[in-house]
């Protein structure tokens, strides 16, 4: 969710927060619509790909995309602890799921509501390959 808002009274921007953090959203908060700060935000987010990309479906494009899905699959070694960034968790189990959760936590799938060149996501792991062999080991010696 982005917010362009020109306002000179209060319009609710700290409860909007989170669903704009959530979204990977911006906020433009000018006085008035004619403001240059405002016309100069508003054209960098609509900014196209140029005429001689390199990939000819780019052409003309906007530099940005909606409603993505980060899924992250691994080997038996790892699990994820959670992802920081502008996402939200869509809440999908799994044994690669950790039990340690790290910002988004507790699932290995969000969503993005918003992506450009710029968008940011971190992911955290958990190695659990020496926890499993610790217990292979002490299982055998018994």
């Amino acid at each position: 969710v982005d917010l362009f808002a020109c306002c000179l009274d209060q319009i609710g921007l700290l409860e909007m927060k989170n669903c704009v953090d959530q979204t990977g959203g911006l906020v433009v908060l000018a006085d008035t619509f004619s403001q240059s700060v405002f016309k100069e935000s508003f054209r960098r987010v609509f900014t196209r790909f140029p005429e001689d990309t390199k990939n000819p479906q780019d052409k003309n494009q906007l530099m940005m995309a909606f409603a993505g899905t980060l899924e992250c699959i691994t080997s038996r070694e790892y699990r994820v602890r959670g992802a920081i960034g502008p996402c939200s968790s869509l809440k999908k189990k799994s044994p690669s799921v950790s039990d340690s959760e790290v910002g988004q936590g507790g699932t290995y799938a969000w969503r993005m509501g918003g992506i450009d060149p710029n968008t940011t996501i971190a992911l955290y792991f958990e190695v659990v390959q020496g926890q499993d062999q610790q217990q292979q080991q002490q299982q055998q010696q018994q």
